[in-house]
C-alpha cells in the first residue's frame, strides 16, 4: 500500500513538471514575439508611369515652361506629322533661345523671306523674331517661328519686277536656334545638317512676288 502511495505522488509530480514547462515555453514564445520588430511596408517609387485602374499608362504631366527640340527632332515631327510617336521634346524651365530670333544665312544667289529680298552678296541675312504670339506656343509651351522662302528665281532676268518664282517653301522651326542656312541646293538647314528642308517639285507656285534680281 505505501509503495502504491508513493507510485501516486510521484505521478502527481511529473505531471506538474510537464505542465510548468508548457507554460514557460508559451511565455517565452510571447517574449520573443514582443522582442521581435515588425517590418512595416515600403511604398516603392516606379521610375516610370504607372498604370492606371483600367489598365491604361497614366499620362506624364504637361509642360508648364518651354519645350526644345532638337535638329533631329524637329525634322522628324515635321516630316511624319500623322505618326503617334513623334518626338514630344524636353521640358525645360527656362527659354533656352536669346530672345533675338534666328538668322537666315543667304549662301548663294537671291531669294525672299516672306516679302523681303536677301542675296548672298547684298543683305545676305534675314532675322526671324521669335514667334511668341503664335497660338501654337500659347498651347504647346514651345516658341515656334515660321516663314515663306521664294527661291529657284531666274538670275539672268533683271528687268522684270515681279516674276513667278520657281519655288515657295513654307516650314517651321524652334524660335531658340539662332542660325539656319539657305543653301544653293535651295535648302534650308542648320548647322549639323539634321534639319534639313529643301525645295521640291511639288513646291511650284503661280503667285507673283517680287524680283530680287531687278
Amino acid at each position: 500500500m505505501r509503495f502504491f502511495e508513493l507510485q501516486v505522488v510521484a505521478l502527481a509530480h511529473l505531471v506538474i513538471s510537464v505542465n510548468g514547462l508548457a507554460v514557460a515555453e508559451r511565455e517565452s514564445s510571447s517574449l520573443m514575439a514582443r522582442a521581435t520588430p515588425v517590418a512595416s511596408p515600403v511604398a516603392s517609387i516606379s521610375p516610370s508611369p504607372s498604370p492606371s485602374p483600367t489598365g491604361d499608362t497614366q499620362e506624364a504631366p504637361e509642360c508648364t515652361g518651354y519645350i526644345s527640340y532638337s535638329p533631329s527632332e524637329w525634322q522628324a515631327r515635321l516630316g511624319h506629322q500623322l505618326d503617334d510617336n513623334l518626338p514630344e521634346g524636353t521640358c525645360l524651365a527656362e527659354y533656352p533661345g536669346s530672345g533675338k530670333g534666328t538668322d537666315i544665312h543667304v549662301k548663294h544667289g537671291c531669294i525672299l523671306v516672306n516679302e523681303s529680298k536677301h542675296c548672298e552678296n547684298w543683305d545676305p541675312t534675314s532675322n526671324v523674331p521669335d514667334d511668341i504670339d503664335n497660338q501654337w506656343h500659347n498651347d504647346n509651351g514651345a516658341h515656334i517661328s515660321s516663314v515663306f522662302i521664294y527661291s529657284m528665281f531666274d538670275g539672268d532676268d533683271t528687268h522684270n519686277t515681279t516674276v513667278v518664282p520657281g519655288c515657295m517653301l513654307y516650314t517651321s522651326w524652334p524660335s531658340a536656334w539662332s542660325d539656319l542656312d539657305f543653301t544653293a541646293d535651295n535648302c534650308l538647314t542648320d548647322r549639323t545638317g539634321d534639319f534639313r528642308q529643301c525645295c521640291s517639285d511639288s513646291m511650284t507656285t503661280t503667285e507673283t512676288v517680287l524680283n530680287p534680281y531687278s
